[in-house]
């Protein structure tokens, strides 16, 4: 911690600043994120579920991952 106080250039906000372009962190987010998907795809274990590499809708991601056993709490 003390070294991100004495050089403040390493602090995790002015590391993210680096990366901004066109006021956003877009296009900074998606690129982590592809290369989390690529790895991801790449391991040696698939996670359990989805070893058919199958495109997902968001209801039928929903259903894998929660086996249709989630419901929000509306109360």
């Amino acid at each position: 911690m003390e070294y991100r106080v004495k050089i403040p250039m390493n602090t995790p906000s002015a590391r993210l600043v680096r990366h901004i372009k066109d006021d956003s962190l877009t296009h900074y987010a998606l690129k982590r994120a592809k290369a989390y998907q690529k790895s991801a795809l790449l391991a040696l274990h698939p996670f359990r579920g989805f070893e058919d590499n199958a495109s997902l809708t968001a209801d039928e991601l929903k259903a894998k991952i929660f086996r249709e056993s989630w419901e929000p709490d509306n109360r």
